[in-house]
């Protein structure tokens, strides 16, 4: 994957600046997972439509994506967007982010980009492309698998044949969302890891190969 580098106003103050894996290569452009962000539009796109954040929102995530894995505490948060103290800083950044969360399809629960360190902070986890191989063998699916073994990614053509809708599985775990499959045919896991730049394991991606056919209802 290529690195982007990017320099925005609002993080001009923070040191140790961290790049985003993506592969978009550009300087105002932060490409990760199915996540677009958009300096020069301030849009922000995710599964090809755009979503609508508030300027705040938008900051808020610039910020975090700019600098993955580094937790930022709610304190700081404010600061970066307000340039100013506020003695209700926690709850101020928690809606702020709460709000960011639901238009990014993902809780605090069922985080995807957006995650909670207890009694720290927030920190931005970029997430690595869906990698569809065209050559693999027919009858071969491919999910993408976060640390915890639950969906980050799933290929649509599974999605079909399990009848479940392909955004709403992200966050369920493996054995839960192939259950169906294992009644009707004896599946066959091919599993390596994936890991960033930095060699730190950001997911796992799995290949499924039902030995039988397998029909969609």
């Amino acid at each position: 994957m290529n690195t982007l580098r990017t320099s925005w106003s609002t993080t001009s103050s923070i040191r140790q600046h961290r790049p985003v894996s993506t592969s978009t290569s550009s300087d105002h452009v932060i490409a990760t997972g199915d996540l677009v962000i958009n300096a020069r539009s301030r849009e922000v796109i995710l599964h090809g439509d755009v979503v609508d954040v508030t300027k705040t929102e938008f900051d808020l995530l610039v910020i975090m994506a700019t600098h993955p894995r580094q937790v930022f505490t709610a304190r700081q948060l404010f600061q970066f967007v307000w340039s100013s103290q506020y003695f209700d800083a926690d709850h101020v950044i928690e809606t702020h982010i709460s709000r960011l969360r639901r238009k990014l399809g993902e809780s605090g629960s069922h985080p995807r980009y957006i995650h909670t360190v207890r009694g720290v902070g927030y920190r931005f986890e970029p997430r690595p492309e869906f990698d569809s191989h065209p050559d693999q063998p027919d009858g071969s699916y491919q999910v993408r698998l976060a640390p915890d073994l639950t969906v980050a990614d799933i290929d649509p053509r599974l999605a079909e044949v399990l009848g479940v809708d392909r955004h709403r599985c992200e966050g369920e775990f493996i054995a839960e969302l192939l259950q169906g499959l294992t009644a009707t045919a004896h599946l066959h896991f091919t599993t390596k890891p994936v890991r960033d730049e930095s060699g730190i394991l950001v997911g796992i991606q799995l290949e499924v190969t039902p030995r039988n056919s397998l029909v969609a209802d």
